[in-house]
């Protein structure tokens, strides 16, 4: 935990971003799921609009202040609305969604992770919180590995 002068703000800001980032995917992945075939992944990415509606509520107490958008999610999500539309429906379309969404679990682990070692001790509190969604973002991304590697064997 960092006290040093700035540490809260920048940890409440790394608390926003990554609420913003999430709410973001959450709002896109109607329109990339709708172009996802295979069942498995369908599943996952199930999985994850039902984890990020817990994750947000779980950071809630850490965000001050209006929304931005969180530019390295706006990004990702970019880039799988390029694949969503570029790619023909079927197995490369679901590779490269699965890819896409990947990146999103990793750098919201990734986030998760500064945000944790940026916590003043006055945010003990949310560490739990971001404990809990680190977890599952590591668990996510791994699944969305396996998935690819599966739907590249296949």
């Amino acid at each position: 935990m960092d006290d040093s002068p700035g540490a809260s703000d920048l940890f409440a800001a790394a608390v926003g971003d990554l609420a913003d980032g999430k709410e973001q995917l959450a709002a896109a992945l109607g329109d990339v799921r709708a172009a996802v075939r295979d069942p498995a992944l369908l599943s996952l990415i199930d999985r994850l609009i039902a984890g990020l509606d817990r994750q947000i509520e779980r950071l809630s107490p850490g965000v001050t202040g209006e929304g931005q958008p969180c530019l390295w999610m706006e990004g990702i999500i970019a880039d799988a609305q390029r694949d969503a539309e570029t790619q023909p429906e079927g197995r490369l379309c679901d590779i490269a969604l699965a890819g896409a969404l990947r990146k999103a679990a990793a750098a919201s682990r990734v986030s998760t992770e500064t945000a944790l070692l940026l916590a003043p001790d006055n945010a003990a509190a949310l560490i739990p919180a971001l404990a809990l969604n680190h977890g599952e973002e590591r668990l996510l991304e791994a699944a969305l590995g396996n998935r690819i590697a599966a739907l590249l064997h296949r």
